[in-house]
């Protein structure tokens, strides 16, 4: 077979020179998505086929894109079936990740800080090749991960009406997969439609926590001050991720009533979100007391009728504080959790002095 950059034959009269039959071909040989003009069935077709597993991640873009491009209730309901079949693909993937990791660390083990036998070249082989296998399996998981966030972005075009609805009323409340609810709701707090309070404010009650956190997320970035009361009651769940998706919604709020429960819980929390609690107060009121709640009781009774009311100071759009607690850290960096690893390298090259005078 003539390679590409061989100088190319002959022409013929009447023939298409070589290259160029070559580039027709490779064209021919991916299919142009549909256009919007082409109408929905088309991209309905390339949607379903792409989402077969031989298919690769780059054909699965292309045809989030033409589905994207319709906002209707049938287009999003064709995002939502993407992403339990993206997990499905990917599921496969990560568990073989997970395989070849493990038997890269069969290999290696014994051979920390130095000690144990040298690899042979026989295993050294091996574990090239392991290495070279778990690359290109953690390139295709890369790849279908950008097709998550790509039906994520197709969920945040759907802003017309009636697919937007869809979303509400259905997919938030009705569908089974818990990640095609958790990114619906993030969908729907991004696009910021006053309809989807209501759905949302529901969602808070979602049997997975991760669903309600999403849905607490999203009506902080929505503002949605009549949230108020449901995120309140979060602050008293027991799973930390959840509460702390609560007290970061409440700092968004810009509401009046969010800080003197922020306030007490920063006695009630520990660790992070101690530290969650004071950057949503000081998103609020601008004041930088970091944990010290006494400071924070101090302050408010003392100002806290001056905000609120038609003529009163409004709360909301200050920068967070992020020095965290002075009196927690490490050599100048801030320590946030009742909890922490220190990992200490003593391999060899940290036995090396270090010569440079300016260091």
């Amino acid at each position: 077979m003539r390679n590409l950059f061989d100088p190319p034959p002959r022409r013929r009269p009447g023939r298409t020179p070589g290259l160029l039959l070559l580039l027709f071909c490779l064209a021919a040989a991916r299919p142009a998505s549909p256009s919007p003009a082409d109408g929905f069935p088309a991209a309905k077709k390339l949607f379903r086929s792409a989402f077969r597993p031989e298919k690769k991640a780059e054909d699965r873009l292309d045809a989030i894109a033409a589905v994207a491009a319709f906002e209707t209730p049938e287009a999003a309901k064709l995002l939502v079936s993407g992403i339990r079949r993206t997990d499905a693909i990917t599921a496969p993937l990560l568990e073989k990740a997970a395989e070849l990791r493990d038997r890269i660390a069969s290999y290696d083990k014994g051979q920390e800080f130095g000690r144990g036998r040298r690899h042979t070249a026989e295993v050294e082989l091996a574990l090239r090749t392991l290495r070279k296998q778990a690359a290109k399996v953690q390139d295709r998981i890369d790849a279908e991960f950008r097709v998550l966030e790509a039906l994520q972005d197709g969920l945040e075009s759907m802003r017309e009406g009636k697919a937007r609805e869809w979303l509400e009323k259905t997919a938030l409340s009705g569908e089974k997969y818990w990640k095609a609810r958790l990114m619906v709701a993030t969908a729907l707090g991004r696009i910021g439609a006053k309809s989807s309070v209501k759905w949302l404010r529901k969602a808070l009650d979602d049997p997975h926590d991760a669903v309600r956190s999403a849905a607490a997320a999203a009506l902080g970035e929505m503002k949605a001050g009549e949230a108020l009361p449901d995120l309140l009651k979060l602050l008293s769940e027991k799973n930390w991720q959840l509460r702390s998706a609560a007290i970061q919604a409440l700092g968004d709020l810009d509401e009046k009533g969010a800080v003197g429960p922020l306030i007490e819980q920063i006695e009630k929390e520990t660790g992070r979100l101690r530290e969650d609690c004071a950057q949503a107060l000081t998103k609020l009121t601008g004041q930088k007391f970091g944990q010290v709640v006494d400071a924070w009781k101090r302050w408010w009774a003392a100002h806290k009728d001056e905000y609120g009311g038609e003529e009163g100071k409004p709360l909301g759009g200050h920068p967070p504080d992020r020095s965290g607690d002075p009196g927690k850290g490490y050599y100048g960096i801030p320590v946030l959790t009742s909890k922490a690893i220190f990992i200490i390298d003593v391999s060899g090259s940290m036995s090396k002095s270090n010569r440079d005078p300016n260091r």
